[in-house]
């Protein structure tokens, strides 16, 4: 699950990340998908059936702002986690 592989990243045996960075990131991870819902479609790709969810980055960004409303993670916090769920 994307939040294990999260964990690891941030708890590497030499530190990379400050508390905000790894916050950041395991709310990136918790956040990164929350686009698909609007954009997954099924097509077909050489006759073969596909769901997509093209844009679903760019449509979790939203979603994920919504979500950080919620809470006073601070702007550096709300920053990072948007940059992740765009660039994942």
């Amino acid at each position: 699950m994307v939040l294990d592989e999260g964990a690891k990243i941030i708890h590497q045996r030499e530190p990379i990340f400050n508390e905000t960075e790894k916050l950041s990131v395991m709310l990136g991870c918790l956040c990164h998908d929350l686009g698909k819902p609007e954009t997954t479609k099924l097509g077909e790709k050489h006759g073969v059936p596909r769901i997509r969810s093209l844009g679903h980055s760019e449509a979790g960004q939203k979603h994920a702002k919504s979500f950080l409303a919620n809470f006073t993670f601070g702007e550096r916090v709300e920053e990072g986690v948007l940059t992740c769920v765009l660039k994942h």
